[in-house]
């Protein structure tokens, strides 16, 4: 894990080559999430606009942990700082890796992945910061995950032959059927658009209890379950 000195001078390095107007309140800024989130990681990107121009920007992308049902899950995000950034609010986006997909008609993700949320619509320069952000962003997605695990093809198996699942390092997010009936019951919006850069092969979850995750590391995200066949009675 990289000191506070390395962080910084990391972030300095990035920051030397773009017309930030307020660069020593960015830095700040960066740094103070940067202590908080060490899975994140700070770099610059070319961000496009709808009308189609485009600047060189830094982003922070990575993942942020949540907490959903008393388990630990990390979501793919990055976090984009416009040159007017602190006075402008940051540009969110939730960033699903292969096998993830984002969750239809989500309260505060659209389909492209862009985060709305009123702390970015009421975003007010110096008083509004990335902690808060992220913090809030942890807990609006805790209450209901902007992300659940796409289908693919079962792989059949000889039936004579029979292997272990493999070992789960991190417990799966929940199936969109699950999110989806747990948010109904718990309801905890800014305005742009970008081709933003996004960031395995998913798989059945044992039954068995799983390891907590390691932090920085995305997570799987396991298949919904399928009702299994009962057998018939024989006349």
């Amino acid at each position: 894990m990289a000191s506070y000195q390395q962080r910084r001078q990391q972030v300095q390095n990035l920051l030397s080559g773009l017309q930030y107007r307020e660069r020593s309140a960015v830095e700040i800024q960066i740094l103070q999430l940067l202590h908080q989130i060490h899975s994140l990681r700070p770099q610059i990107d070319n961000y496009v606009f709808n009308d189609g121009t485009h600047q060189q920007l830094f982003k922070l992308e990575g993942t942020i942990p949540i907490q959903y049902r008393a388990k630990q899950y990390n979501i793919p995000v990055a976090v984009w700082l416009p040159l007017n950034f602190p006075t402008a609010c940051p540009i969110c986006y939730v960033t699903p890796v292969p096998g993830m997909k984002i969750k239809p008609k989500h309260m505060h993700v659209d389909g492209q992945g862009l985060v709305y949320h009123p702390y970015l619509h009421s975003w007010k320069g110096q008083q509004s910061n990335l902690v808060e952000l992220v913090g809030t962003l942890c807990s609006v997605f805790g209450k209901d995950p902007p992300l659940f695990a796409s289908k693919s093809k079962p792989v059949q198996q000889p039936p004579q032959q029979h292997q272990p699942p493999p070992p789960q390092s991190q417990p799966p997010l929940p199936s969109y059927s699950n999110a989806q009936s747990y948010a109904a019951n718990s309801q905890p919006q800014m305005h742009g658009r970008a081709h933003a850069q996004s960031l395995t092969h998913s798989q059945s979850v044992p039954h068995s209890q799983p390891q907590p995750p390691p932090p920085a590391q995305p997570v799987p995200l396991p298949q919904q379950p399928q009702a299994q066949a009962q057998p018939q009675q024989a006349p």
